[in-house]
C-alpha cells in the first residue's frame, strides 16, 4: 500500500471510529451522514482496503480528474460502502456504490 494510501485508510478508519461512538445521527461525521441509516446497520468489525484512482472531484462541477484514494470499507455483516479521499477534498466523499 502505497503511503496515500496507507494516510487515506488511517482517516476513513478515525472517521469510522467517530461515528460507530456517535450518540445520534446528528452527531455522525458529516460524510457518514450520507450513508443511509449508517449507526443501524454498522457494525463494530470491519475491514478497511485503500486503491489509488483517478477520477473528478465530486465537489466541483466539471473538475478534471485527479488523484484519489477510494476506500472500501465493508462490515462483518455485509454493509458496505466507499469513501474517496484526496487532496482537493476538505473531508472523504462517502457513498454507498
Amino acid at each position: 500500500m502505497t503511503p496515500d494510501e496507507q494516510a487515506a485508510v488511517r482517516q476513513v478508519n478515525a472517521m469510522l471510529k467517530n461515528g460507530l461512538a456517535a450518540s445520534s445521527d446528528a452527531a455522525l461525521p458529516s460524510p457518514l451522514q450520507a450513508i443511509d441509516n449508517f449507526r443501524a446497520r454498522a457494525s463494530r468489525h470491519y475491514t478497511l482496503a485503500g486503491q489509488s484512482q483517478t477520477d473528478v472531484d465530486f465537489t466541483i462541477a466539471g473538475s478534471a480528474a485527479v488523484q484519489m484514494v477510494a476506500v472500501d470499507v465493508l462490515f462483518d455483516n455485509g454493509f458496505h460502502f466507499t469513501c474517496r479521499v484526496g487532496h482537493s477534498l476538505a473531508q472523504p466523499f462517502c457513498k454507498e456504490e
